[in-house]
């Protein structure tokens, strides 16, 4: 029995060490792209990173701090200008970078339409705000690109996971607490 639990032990630590180690083979000037139903085929990064750069870009800008998002809870270039109190370096290097990016992306026709800063309202099919607690955390932002009078493109760019976000935790492990349901971040998009 104990012999069992060991190999069991053994064989799951291995499948996790690949799983988590299968991206080590991929060389970091490399991609792999597939069209349709085409297998996977390498090739150069360089080639495609001007096309992924403005996605890069919004997604990055979805980590704005409230201080510097305008009404519609876009990121305000203006308010990304000033510093905040007690800012580290770090965080003033993203904000001056954050900045330039808006510039940049805002120069070749986006814009930031609106944003969601903190979580989204109960639909009443959850039991509206009496018996619904949203989950906090949300960030993402709406983008859009014109050609004329018609929208060409639209992005909705979301943060990712910030590991200070309690939010965001309760909604990474929904499946470890789904007899308790609750209104997270992926149910409320």
């Amino acid at each position: 029995m104990v012999r069992a639990l060991g190999a069991f032990r053994f064989v799951r630590f291995m499948m996790l060490a690949l799983a988590l180690g299968a991206c080590t083979t991929q060389p970091r000037d490399e991609v792999r792209v597939n069209v349709g139903m085409q297998l996977p085929e390498p090739a150069k990064a360089h080639d495609y990173a001007a096309l992924y750069t403005p996605y890069a870009m919004m997604a990055t800008a979805a980590y704005t701090d409230k201080f510097a998002l305008n009404k519609l809870n876009c990121p305000d270039p203006g308010r990304l200008a000033f510093a905040q109190e007690g800012e580290s370096r770090g965080d003033a290097d993203y904000r001056k970078t954050v900045r330039g990016w808006i510039g940049y992306l805002n120069a070749r026709g986006w814009e930031c339409r609106f944003g969601v800063y903190g979580s989204l309202p109960c639909p009443p099919r959850a039991g509206g705000e009496k018996e619904c607690k949203p989950v906090g955390g949300l960030e993402f932002h709406v983008w859009r690109r014109m050609q004329g009078n018609n929208c060409r493109e639209a992005v909705i760019a979301f943060r990712g996971t910030d590991k200070n976000d309690t939010g965001d935790w309760v909604s990474n492990l929904r499946w470890l607490h789904r007899l308790a349901p609750k209104f997270d971040q992926y149910a409320q998009v």
